[in-house]
């Protein structure tokens, strides 16, 4: 695979995350603090009121965004990007919870504030999300994150810095060999 032109890796419970020699791949390996820190605890939440935020959240508009990629002389390569499931913005406080939001729409992700605080155990009840954000103390975040270990179903991360694309886009990858069609990729497409 050529990198920036031919990522390749799996997708849903056989992918880790962005596909190799993609353009979202190197940054995940890098951490970026997160640029507010909570402190702040409000009132507890209402799971249902957030089991149904989150469920509206991911089905509204998901928006695809495609790229171009360059490649070699004779193949077509498309990157495109898809909202993965909410990010579950859980502070602490209502102003560190609408920074995360803010950090996950601005990657082009679906975002949902929690709207007080939430007990650890209840990720494990929840349905609908695809990451969780804490910007908060550490002994919360360890709870937190042996609660999302506890799910069943694929692991889901704890982001305690700025969410990278990877944690709220997913990618998907046409690479198209158009040399039958002399370079020439709408030739191909034609074709029938």
């Amino acid at each position: 695979a050529i990198v920036g032109s031919q990522p390749f890796g799996g997708e849903g419970l056989s992918g880790t995350g962005p596909k190799a020699g993609g353009p979202h791949y190197l940054p995940r390996f890098t951490r970026a603090e997160a640029p507010v820190r909570g402190t702040a605890w409000q009132a507890e939440a209402d799971l249902n009121a957030l089991n149904r935020a989150l469920a509206e959240a991911a089905a509204g508009d998901a928006s695809r965004r495609t790229e171009t990629l360059p490649g070699p002389t004779g193949e077509s390569n498309r990157f495109s990007t898809l909202p993965r499931r909410p990010a579950l913005c859980l502070g602490p406080g209502a102003e560190c919870a609408a920074a995360q939001a803010q950090a996950v729409r601005d990657l082009g992700g679906i975002a949902v504030e929690a709207a007080g605080r939430i007990a650890p155990e209840a990720l494990t009840r929840l349905d609908g999300l695809s990451v969780v954000l804490w910007w908060g103390d550490a002994e919360t975040a360890r709870a937190l994150d042996r609660a999302l270990a506890a799910r069943e179903g694929p692991l889901l991360p704890l982001v305690t810095g700025r969410p990278d694309p990877a944690h709220v886009l997913t990618e998907r990858h046409l690479c198209v060999d158009t040399t039958a069609a002399g370079g020439n990729a709408a030739l191909l497409a034609g074709a029938s």
